[in-house]
């Protein structure tokens, strides 16, 4: 959050005043006016075009700086927007209120419990004729497409951190650097003297391609590293995932928290790993409850 707060304090609209694609495609299909509600309206790039096509807008958003930037845009164009800040699983939906109502990335890292619920009164909210509009993340939205040295600057003082990416199946995640992890990265930004954007770079690509690190280059560098340590078996970046939740599973942690550190939609996915652990706990119950300290008739 304290990213966004930084861009929306800034003068310039961070995601412009241009609409999501979509969305001038998706009016063909609305009603032509009434009352719009936009979920997650940020800087409220869509709320201005909704209201300039003639809607009441309900700006939804729990940042206040971006609804700020909206309020006094609307004021000096005299658009017809109120804003609310409050996380939208607070807000209030009315019923049979909003000819249109739509989230342009917003409800992405909800549980899906919470979104389900969400998507429930949105239902009741709208009016018979109303269109709901929701779109995810694409990889080619700024930020989020890729990891850039920027959102790295103000880590000094950190001792954790949490960064929202898409990851596997382009589906959004949220990933925990731990304390060592982050003394790492705070080294190796430290040895940064080049002015590149990616946080990880090619230091040895073409001078005409980009610098940002390949997927097919990550998997060379743990290929080497995986020979170096002497470990003989293939090892690619999946399998650290892979490591990451046995060790996890290993020492306690709930199925359930490892099925959303994977991002797994099914639980059955993250059963996988079980597999591993039943050996182990096999050796547990043979050594601690296998009657070796009872005496013998």
């Amino acid at each position: 959050m304290d990213f966004w707060k930084g861009k929306y304090k800034k003068e310039a609209f961070y995601w412009s005043l241009n609409p999501s694609p979509s969305l001038k495609r998706v009016l063909s299909y609305a009603p032509k006016e009434g009352v719009a509600l936009d979920i997650g309206a940020g800087e409220g790039r869509n709320s201005i075009f909704l209201a300039k096509k003639g809607f009441h807008v309900v700006a939804v958003d729990k940042i206040p700086e971006g609804l700020e930037k909206l309020e006094n845009f609307a004021k000096k164009q005299n658009l017809s927007i109120e804003t609310h800040v409050l996380d939208i699983e607070n807000f209030h939906f009315p019923s049979q209120k909003y000819s249109l109502v739509l989230s342009v990335a917003a409800l992405d890292f909800m549980r899906f419990s919470s979104f389900r619920n969400i998507i429930k009164k949105v239902e009741d909210s709208l009016l018979p004729q109303g269109v709901v509009y929701l779109s995810v993340f694409s990889i080619n939205d700024p930020f989020f497409a890729k990891l850039n040295k920027e959102q790295f600057k103000n880590i000094e003082d950190k001792s954790d951190l949490e960064v929202s990416i898409i990851g596997k199946g382009e589906n959004p995640r949220t990933v925990y650097f731990s304390e060592r992890a982050l003394s790492w990265l705070k080294k190796y930004l430290k040895a940064r003297k080049d002015d590149k954007k990616p946080l990880f770079i090619n230091y040895r690509g073409r001078t005409d391609a980009s610098p940002r690190l390949t997927a097919r280059s990550i998997e060379r560098i743990v290929k080497k590293c995986t020979i170096k340590a002497g470990i003989p078996i293939f090892t690619t970046p999946h399998t650290l995932r892979h490591s990451m939740a046995t060790d996890l599973l290993g020492q306690g942690v709930d199925l359930r928290s490892i099925q959303e550190f994977l991002g797994h939609r099914s639980i059955t996915s993250t059963q996988i790993y079980t597999h591993v652990t039943n050996k182990r706990l096999h050796d547990i119950h043979k050594k601690y409850h296998g009657g070796r300290h009872l005496k013998k008739e």
